[in-house]
């Protein structure tokens, strides 16, 4: 097991240096360990690179308009994409983005009002 954990972090990793262009070969090297799939992957990617890898959680989709919490490879890796390009016109991480939009939500929940 832990040979399996090394093996595919470091495929991972290797793979998510190299950018998004690699981004997809990326998860799914992740996802080859047991009970790791896209979205624990990419908390995984964001844990790495928090620059560049948003945490596909369910009020990152929720905000970015997803009527369903989809947790496929294709939605993450158009989540990353759009949620890369506002972070890279506000100046900020990926990773500040998905956490402003984390404390929103639970602002509003808490307040009683609607979430992102």
């Amino acid at each position: 097991m832990c040979v399996q954990v090394l093996a595919c972090t470091k495929k991972g990793f290797q793979l998510a240096k190299e950018g998004e262009k690699n981004l997809k070969q990326a998860v799914e090297a992740l996802s080859e360990m047991k009970g790791v799939g896209t979205a624990t992957a990419s908390l995984l990617l964001n844990r790495f690179d928090p620059k560049s890898f948003p945490f596909m959680s369910d009020e990152i989709l929720v905000a970015v308009g997803s009527r369903e919490r989809v947790y496929t490879l294709s939605r993450y890796i158009e989540l990353a994409r759009d949620v890369g390009k506002k972070a890279e016109s506000l100046n900020l991480s990926c990773c500040d983005i998905e956490r402003a939009i984390w404390t929103s939500s639970i602002l509003s929940s808490n307040s009683g009002g609607d979430s992102p």
